[in-house]
This record gives C-alpha cells, structure tokens and sequence, in this order.
C-alpha cells in the first residue's frame, strides 16, 4: 500500500486539522512534480523519513541565502552580479539589455527566474522544439529542485 498511497490518503487517514493535513501533504511531493493526491507519494514521504535520500536539509536563514551565496560563488569566480535592474530582454550571445536600453554585456545570463519568464525575455533566435516545450511547461509553484554536480564538494559550514 506505501509504495502506491497518495500522502493524501495516508495523512488524512490519520490527521484531522485541516491546517496540519496541508502542511503534511508537501512531505509526499518534495522533489517530485506530482501532487499530494498522485499515487506513490506516500512512499516519497516515508523514503525522506528513512534517510534513504542523502544530503536533504534546510537552508540555515531560508532558502534567499541559496542566491547569495551562488551570487558570492559568481563573484569569487569573477563574475559581475547586477541585482535590482529590470531587465527588457536577454540578448542570446550578447548579454542583457536593461529596460533603459543599455547593454550589459555578457558570455552567459543565468536567470533565477522560472523557464517561462526567462523564455518570454529572449530576444532572438529561440529553437522552436526549446520554445514549444518550454510552451507547454505547467508552472504553477515558487518551488524549484536543482541538482548540482559539484567538484569538490562545497564547505557549506564555512558560510556564515
């Protein structure tokens, strides 16, 4: 039953406050692009429980400190970080033009915004299977999941 429960069936089995049973519903779709009453989400839930998924923690100071310590990276690595600029458009080799016009000139743009905003900004040649996919992507949630192969493995204790 675990491995084919919804954590909607299995919460509200056993929880009656409506405010808890939501809350609890999140534990069964972490990491996943299922909703709380998807088959298998259960097992989900009872997987993070049993550690049998490593390197799962919280963000000491909320998961802002994430972007400013890829911001801190950047900047150690060399890059110049523009915070607080609208942006009009992201010009696909060239960089990214500011709503006041100006060009600020850059090799790559990395953009935490979702696919479809980032998208929406590209001025220039998109291909069009990228585009229709993106398209077609459902955003419907501020969550993100990001997995990172990293060589050396960060000292994220040394971080204030």
């Amino acid at each position: 039953m675990l491995f084919e429960a919804s954590i909607a069936d299995v919460v509200e089995r056993h929880v009656r406050d409506d405010r808890l049973r939501i809350a609890l519903h999140g534990q069964g779709i972490i990491g996943t692009f299922a909703g709380p009453r998807d088959p298998g989400t259960a097992w989900i839930h009872a997987m993070h429980s049993l550690g049998l998924i490593g390197g799962w923690s919280y963000v000491e100071g909320g998961m802002g400190r994430i972007s400013f310590c890829l911001a801190d990276a950047a900047r150690d690595a060399g890059a110049v970080v523009a915070t607080g600029v609208p942006v009009a458009a992201i010009v696909p080799g060239e960089g990214v033009r500011l709503e006041g016009g100006e060009l600020v000139r850059a090799g790559a743009v990395v953009s935490n915004a979702d696919p479809v905003r980032t998208l929406a900004l590209c001025d220039g040649d998109v291909p069009d299977d990228f585009r229709s996919r993106i398209d077609a992507w459902r955003c419907e949630s501020p969550v993100v999941k990001v997995n990172c192969a990293l060589l050396p493995a960060p000292d994220v204790h040394r971080r204030p």
